[in-house]
């Protein structure tokens, strides 16, 4: 074979070193580190587990978070406890946090063999009341006021249990003169408009947080919050609504929204553009900056982010408030929502006026009205909530841990 010929066969191939790092990224170091983490395809690999085990691994920590809200709430003074749910005395932005709440822990809730009680709604306004505490004296220019917007129609035992601590607003009689005929959708919509009309009635909040009771705010949130009105909306002009949360499952590369795409590519891009760089800087050699080898180092890399996840890549946003970014928002899921006090009364209007169904719940009511309206809604990412409910009122349904999140 002709010589030239087989050094520009050979220019198309990796080089043995680079043959080796495939290998022990792919087949060794990704595999061993990520296999049981979901947020990878690598996970794809293990036998799905049995829900009853996954329900099992869940009920643990869940019981864990029960505890150590329970314990919160009993060691604090009541007095301390209701304070803490009300505006600060200093004027600040004021954001006005709704809990929509309803019972899991009075029906049908086996996830379990015994009567178990997630104590969701506990958890929640344990942790906002806990973020509250630990924040006052710090820089804040925020204010959280927090109250609890009741849509069940019958007993609500837990509520009842925490009515003390906080203001408690009910949209039903108790016992109701008459049982819902609504479907189940077209109700789920009518009380979330009816709980933004509540707080709409808080004049003196700039912003309203609607959060559904499983719906567990992180550690940091006040701190974003912070950082969200400081920097972040006041360029945003007007806008529907900004998501604090969406299932991680929806997060990865491959999804309807195009964005990811180049998002994707884009930062295999620059990967490879520093390693090119790093390589010639150290070897001197142009050999590094060919086409083919170019095109295989990103190639690397685009299966590199592909095999990480996008989810555990974006992590790394977790460092700092200024790494975190404001996107548009994709459909589905509203857990944890920020309204403007003017866009809350908007959205409240809308929902009352139309009619949910299946195919066209809530969520689908939301986006479709603020894309017509022109209003921009945006996510926050990373999530600042985490989803702990596996519990369906909607379907009266048990889901699996795995995906709530």
């Amino acid at each position: 074979m002709d010589l030239r010929l087989r050094l520009k066969i050979r220019s198309f191939l990796p080089s043995f070193g680079f043959v080796v790092l495939i290998v022990l990224t792919f087949g060794v170091v990704l595999p061993c580190t990520l296999l049981r983490n979901h947020n990878s395809p690598y996970s794809k690999l293990l036998k799905p587990k049995p829900i009853d085990e996954s329900l099992k691994l869940y009920k643990t920590l869940n019981d864990f978070r029960k505890q150590q809200s329970t314990e919160f709430l009993s060691r604090t003074n009541k007095s301390e406890l209701y304070s803490l749910g009300g505006w600060d005395q200093k004027p600040k932005i004021r954001v006005l946090v709704t809990i929509i709440t309803t019972s899991r822990n009075d029906h049908n809730y086996k996830i379990s063999k015994d009567d178990y009680k997630p104590k969701y709604l506990t958890q929640t306004l344990s942790k906002f009341l806990r973020l509250k505490k630990f924040n006052t004296g710090l820089k804040s220019n925020i204010s959280l006021k927090i109250v609890m917007c009741d849509v069940d129609e019958g007993s609500h035992s837990e509520l009842n249990e925490l009515s003390s601590f906080t203001t408690v607003h009910h949209l039903y009689d108790k016992p109701p003169r008459s049982p819902s005929q609504v479907n189940s959708f077209e109700k789920e919509k009518r009380d979330y408009a009816s709980c933004l009309n509540v707080s709409t009635m808080y004049s003196e909040a700039d912003y309203i947080l609607i959060v559904e009771d499983d719906a567990l705010p992180h550690d940091d949130l006040i701190h974003h919050l912070d950082h969200l009105f400081a920097y972040r909306v006041p360029l945003l002009g007007d806008f529907g609504f900004i998501k604090l949360f969406h299932p991680s499952r929806l997060n990865g590369y491959i999804t309807a929204d195009l964005n990811r795409l180049v998002e994707w590519f884009s930062l295999a891009s620059i990967l490879e553009h520093l390693l090119t760089a790093a390589v010639y800087l150290w070897h001197k050699s142009k050999s590094s900056l060919n086409f083919m080898s170019r095109i295989t180092r990103y190639i690397y890399f685009v299966l590199l982010l592909f095999a990480i996840g996008r989810e555990n890549i974006n992590y790394f946003r977790r460092l700092s408030p200024f790494l975190y970014r404001l996107v548009p928002a994709p459909s589905c899921c509203s857990p944890a929502l920020l309204y403007s006090s003017s866009s809350a009364r908007i959205m409240m209007e809308h929902l009352m006026s139309v009619t949910s169904k299946k195919g066209f719940a809530k969520d689908s009511v939301m986006d479709l009205f603020a894309h017509a309206s022109g209003l921009n809604t945006w996510f926050y990412e990373p999530k600042l909530f985490t989803h702990i409910g596996v519990y369906t009122t909607r379907r009266s349904s048990v889901v699996n841990p795995l995906i709530i999140d």
